[in-house]
């Protein structure tokens, strides 16, 4: 991904898997994620964070991009955001 782009990842449930929501599986080559790229979370269905569910006042994690290529990966981070207001 290049700086500037914007990658559009779905959350459609509360399973969190990679077969009911969005996920990129690099299995072979190189992948780069730019300083700059973006990521930009769509809730679909049911899935919508709510200060009141405490299920949204902690911290998640979620695969999103699962590497396993034998070229050169790389690592990216991001700032994680507050819980909603």
């Amino acid at each position: 991904f290049n700086s500037g782009s914007t990658y559009d990842w779905d959350i459609s449930d509360y399973t969190f898997t990679a077969t009911t929501n969005d996920q990129l599986i690099v299995s072979g080559g190189d992948f780069s994620l730019d300083s700059g790229a973006h990521v930009s979370v769509g809730f679909q269905g049911a899935v919508s964070p709510d200060k009141g569910d405490p299920f949204w006042n902690v911290g998640h994690y979620w695969k999103i991009i699962d590497y396993t290529g034998g070229g050169s990966g790389g690592t990216a981070s991001g700032a994680p955001r507050s819980p909603p207001a």
